[in-house]
């Protein structure tokens, strides 16, 4: 439910029972979680300065006291040669971005997002990040699972990584929760009566006890198909004032006794 560029909570979910047997084993299920979610940090140019807001917004952050931070994607300025973007450009922003998100004392994971390729590959941004397009971790017994874009114009989802994801969701069922975290913002929505992601997508999500699909898009909203929740996180506004007032830069994200509950934050830039 979105309501004044907030999101409340979403809808109870039947999830796994306190306790699970995995290989004859007990396992204590891990019942909450407490993290940050921010994506479209790139700075307005690819060739100098950078994103100026980016280091209060950090700070902002740390203030919750996240247990970790996932960065959702597009966090620098790409491009390719083609248009005068030189790898140096990329280079240096990198170095710029990663020695902000290194200012916080909780683990961060950044997914790449479409605007962080050089010449169509996401080769540069796993060289900093040390992930590729495509990774997992756990808090806990509860799996995030974060799918990035690894090369420009590929569909949705690559086969490559839908192939790598069925396997990591095949063996994912001895953790309690799943989550999903996608760059590629979410093709339809709310009013829309289509899938949110390609029906392909969805079945191994509904398939898998995936109950929660994360993404950065156009704007903020749930939807429910299935089992599956479908939760857009709009961010942006780090640049510039006008879009700043109208546009949560990051979000904090509690999930306790089966639910999520979001809260939208908006940091002012105005001088």
């Amino acid at each position: 439910m979105t309501k004044g560029g907030i999101i409340s909570k979403t809808a109870a979910v039947m999830l796994a029972a306190v306790v699970f047997f995995s290989c004859a084993r007990e396992i204590t299920v891990t019942e909450s979680v407490h993290f940050a979610f921010l994506a479209n940090t790139y700075p307005v140019s690819p060739f100098s300065g950078f994103t100026k807001s980016l280091p209060t917004v950090v700070a902002e952050i740390k203030k919750h006291k996240p247990f970790f931070i996932i960065h959702g994607g597009n966090a620098i300025y790409g491009g390719s040669e083609e248009y005068g973007i030189k790898e140096r450009d990329l280079r240096r922003q990198l170095k710029i971005f990663f020695s902000y998100m290194e200012d916080f004392t909780s683990p961060f994971y950044v997914i790449t997002g479409e605007r962080d390729l050089y010449n169509g590959s996401s080769k540069l941004m796993s060289e900093y990040s040390g992930k590729s397009s495509y990774f997992s971790f756990n808090y806990g017994s509860i799996h995030f699972v974060c799918l990035g874009v690894a090369d420009t114009g590929e569909d949705f989802i690559s086969d490559r990584e839908i192939h790598w994801l069925k396997k990591e969701l095949a063996q994912s069922t001895k953790y309690s929760s799943i989550f999903v975290i996608t760059s590629k913002p979410f093709l339809n929505y709310r009013n829309s009566k289509s899938l949110p992601v390609p029906e392909e997508l969805h079945k191994v999500f509904l398939d898998n006890n995936v109950r929660f699909v994360f993404s950065s898009g156009k704007e903020n909203f749930e939807k429910q198909i299935d089992m599956v929740h479908y939760i857009s996180l709009s961010c942006g506004g780090y640049n510039d004032e006008k879009e700043n007032r109208k546009t949560e830069q990051y979000y904090i994200i509690d999930y306790f006794n089966n639910e999520v509950n979001i809260k939208a934050y908006r940091v002012n830039i105005s001088k």
